[in-house]
């Protein structure tokens, strides 16, 4: 069985409020592969779970972010206000943990020479205007 959520996460407690609707889109999407336009039942089912997630986004861990950008993006259903939610919300997080490991918002780590970098602690190792190489070590 492959279990891609928590049974606590927000996602879970969305699957028995869908009810039989996930089962029936998600069998319409698969003998509709040719289609261009997924089945009416799988636009629902992205909905539903659009306006759920905007609505409980304060629940959403990091992981449960990704998966869901993942998703929509996929299925090409991702909007504007979908994404900055999402994003809005893993600033918080990001922000939550810089807090508590006693640095300011947003602070980072300043570019390391590799040589002498110290690799208990995290560190830019390159960064470009589209690209940034972090290295982060294990637990912290």
């Amino acid at each position: 069985m492959l279990i891609t959520h928590t049974p606590h996460s927000p996602l879970a407690l969305l699957i028995p409020r869908l009810g039989t609707r996930t089962v029936r889109g998600f069998a319409a999407m698969a003998a509709t592969t040719e289609r261009k336009e997924p089945p009416k039942a799988v636009i629902e089912l992205f909905d539903v779970l659009r306006e759920e997630s905007l609505n409980r986004m304060k629940d959403f861990e990091a992981n449960h972010l990704f998966s869901l950008v993942w998703a929509y993006s996929t299925a090409k259903r991702l909007d504007k206000q979908l994404y900055e939610a999402c994003l809005d919300r893993v600033r918080q997080l990001g922000n939550k943990k810089d807090e508590a490991k006693g640095r300011g918002v947003g602070e980072r780590p300043l570019p390391v020479d590799m040589d002498e970098m110290d690799t208990t602690v995290p560190a830019v190792l390159h960064e470009t205007k589209h690209l940034s190489v972090i290295w982060k070590p294990a637990h912290w």
